[in-house]
């Protein structure tokens, strides 16, 4: 048993850091990209003190140091199974019991923060916080002067709250039975009279100084599974020792309490991750990154049903060029799944902006992204949002404004070749009508008439671009969707236009024969571009109706027409 016991800890250690960076890495790739997508790491003097100026602001601007590294995915997994296995090997230090059970136990505090972090909101500085706090446990034990000891912990608390802040009261709890009580009260004291005293000078409320400014994306909320973490850590750490004479029974004991320990440990956290938005940031990352394919694989996979995801789905399909033949073959929510309409919530407009930037709508693309970027709980810059903004008053030829955002991208570690690459083109306008990307959106610029830009107003505006560069065909694609969304068929045939390839985009045919019913015209009579096997399959989808076929066998059967959209989701 002694051999058992000699690597117990390496073993659990590397369980914890593989179960964290596999989970991560395979199964929650995306949450690590949203992380790094809503800070600017920035390499200057002026950015570290503007961050350490604020309690626990080392911790912030370690975990943000770390988390600029989150825009690789598997590097981002790795930091944060590195975070949490450091955890649980300085639990195991301070830890009173140094059994093989013990040992086991105490993967339960390390579980216990890796389930805080599958919370898209929760920040990798309030582990730094922990593991500065815990590191600062393992200093004071190895001081064997009581006394020198004692004061030790009395004068790092304050100290440590300015560096990590109040996850420091892991200092005076765990010393609790090592040190005077005078000492030990001393400390708790000072542990929760800092905060207080801060919030006198400090713009911070008094509940954020307490429960920690930079654990949470929103300081005004409590991170409750962070504290719940902390508690744990405190109790697993004061268990006494549990020694068990008989070597077999000891090993099948600590055998029996680790599977128990990760069993639950899967449970929890398979209810804790929320991979409804893990599929959500999926589709946005993939739009930010132009992966139209893969958008269109993963969605043939599964349907997507959500707004912000769907809006994905029907910009790579227009990308494609299979938006016309193929966008009633997935799930359809309206006019919202074209352009998800802007909500208070950060998120959501940075893929409507993705949407307005490949159509041209330079200033709504401009305008929604500058709404992301100021609604950041934390108060945060964005990475992607400077891109974007930079771009966007380039094209307009605002290039003083874009020149501010490209500067701080250049103090950026990732952005740093693309700004400073970019910022050649400023002020250029030759270079930047020979821009692929950005002298075809010059071009398609709508003047400005886009800055009133209203989701109710679309067609309008859309109309106006299409008039002026009628071969582009994402616009004119776009004007029609959102007509056959908006059940607007008198609109769609309208603009639908004389210049057709015969036969016409499936979606196309299936909307016109909508209105030939709806106008009581001879479906006999479709034009050329409406090919026969569609209108004899419209055909069948009446009489099937009529006879009230069961909604299972209209789905099986028609699920993938523009007629089941109007039946049963407009």
């Amino acid at each position: 048993m002694g051999q058992v016991e000699k690597h117990i800890r390496p073993a659990l250690a590397a369980i914890i850091f593989a179960a964290v960076t596999l989970f991560f890495g395979v199964l929650y790739p995306y949450h690590i990209y949203h992380q790094e997508q809503f800070q600017l790491f920035e390499w200057t003097a002026g950015y570290f003190l503007t961050v350490i100026s604020a309690p626990g602001g080392f911790a912030d601007w370690a975990g943000r140091f770390f988390t600029q590294f989150f825009i690789f995915s598997w590097a981002g997994a790795v930091i944060t199974g590195v975070l949490v296995t450091a955890i649980y090997v300085l639990v195991c230090r301070i830890a009173r019991g140094k059994s093989l059970v013990s040992k086991v136990l105490m993967v339960v505090p390390a579980a216990a923060f890796s389930l805080f972090l599958t919370d898209e909101r929760a920040l990798a500085g309030a582990l730094v916080a922990v593991i500065l706090s815990l590191g600062a446990v393992c200093t004071a034990q190895a001081i064997s002067n009581v006394r020198t000891r004692a004061i030790f912990v009395v004068a790092a608390t304050p100290v440590l709250y300015w560096l990590c802040g109040p996850v420091v009261v892991l200092l005076p709890l765990l010393e609790a039975r090592d040190v005077h009580p005078s000492a030990f009260a001393c400390a708790l004291i000072l542990a929760v009279i800092t905060p207080l005293s801060a919030s006198l000078a400090l713009h911070y409320g008094i509940k954020s100084l307490l429960t920690g400014v930079h654990y949470f994306r929103y300081i005004t909320v409590v991170p409750v599974l962070l504290w719940v973490a902390v508690l744990i850590t405190v109790i697993f750490c004061h268990l006494p020792d549990i020694r068990i004479k008989n070597g077999t029974i000891g090993t099948i004991l600590a055998s029996v309490c680790l599977i128990a320990v990760i069993s639950i440990w899967v449970s929890t956290v398979r209810k804790a991750a929320d991979f409804t938005k893990e599929e959500m940031m999926a589709y946005d990352y993939m739009s930010r990154c132009q992966q139209w394919d893969d958008i269109v694989g993963k969605a043939r996979t599964k349907h997507p049903d959500r707004p912000l995801s769907v809006s994905c789905l029907n910009l790579a399909l227009s990308q494609t060029g299979e938006l016309p033949e193929e966008m009633f073959s997935f799930y359809q929510n309206g006019t919202t799944g074209l352009f998800p309409t802007l909500s208070r919530v950060f998120t959501t407009p940075l893929s409507t902006a993705e949407i307005f930037w490949h159509l041209g709508l330079i200033n709504a693309a401009q305008h929604f992204t500058f709404e992301a970027q100021e609604a950041i709980p934390d108060f945060q810059k964005s990475g992607r949002c400077y891109r974007r903004l930079a771009e966007t008053n380039l094209v307009n030829g605002d290039y003083a404004v874009a020149g501010k955002y490209l500067n701080s991208l250049s103090h950026t570690l990732f952005y740093r070749n693309w700004a400073l690459g970019t910022a050649k083109l400023l002020g250029d306008e030759a270079a930047i009508s020979a821009h692929p990307l950005y002298g075809k959106l010059r071009n398609l610029r709508n003047n400005g008439k886009d800055n009133w830009f209203k989701d109710t107003a679309v067609d309008s505006v859309l109309l106006d671009i299409a008039a002026k560069h009628p071969d582009y065909e994402p616009v004119r694609e776009y004007i029609l969707a959102w007509y056959l969304l908006d059940c607007n068929l008198d609109a769609f045939v309208k603009h639908f236009g004389n210049n057709l390839q015969s036969p016409a985009a499936k979606s196309y045919q299936e909307a016109y024969l909508m209105y030939m019913l709806d106008h009581q015209l001879p479906i006999e009579n479709a034009p050329s571009f409406v090919e026969r096997a569609t209108t004899e399959r419209f055909q069948r989808f009446i009489k099937d109706v009529q006879k009230g076929q069961a909604k299972a066998f209209i789905t099986r059967t028609y699920g993938d027409t523009y007629w089941y959209y109007v039946l049963y989701r407009r």
